[in-house]
């Protein structure tokens, strides 16, 4: 039984550390008013998802030109809230949960 409690608090910190994570980021983003709708919703969703994100992707969600999701995805790399990679030909974009909370 004694594990199972120290299990349940380490998760209890676990949420409340995510919880003001999130609302960080989400200051961040509401105090940027540098930040479009698009830049604001993909930092929104790759804090949800963990996972990174690419052009096309965005062009798809956002059904717009290729060159826009690209030019919304390397400001919010030049701002620091994106880190860019490669990956064969194609360049991902990661979220940098740290810039986002400072």
């Amino acid at each position: 039984m004694r594990q199972l409690d120290i299990a349940l608090k380490s998760f209890e910190k676990y949420i409340e550390k995510t919880k003001s994570v999130n609302k960080k980021i989400f200051e961040t983003i509401k105090n940027n008013p540098n930040l479009n709708f698009r830049q604001a919703d993909v930092i929104i969703t790759l804090t949800k998802n963990g996972r990174p994100t690419t052009v096309r992707e965005m062009q798809e969600r956002y059904n717009i030109t290729y060159q826009t999701a690209r030019t919304d995805l390397l400001g919010l790399t030049k701002l620091g809230y994106l880190r860019k990679h490669t990956r064969g030909k194609q360049f991902i974009f990661l979220l940098d949960k740290d810039k986002c909370i400072e």
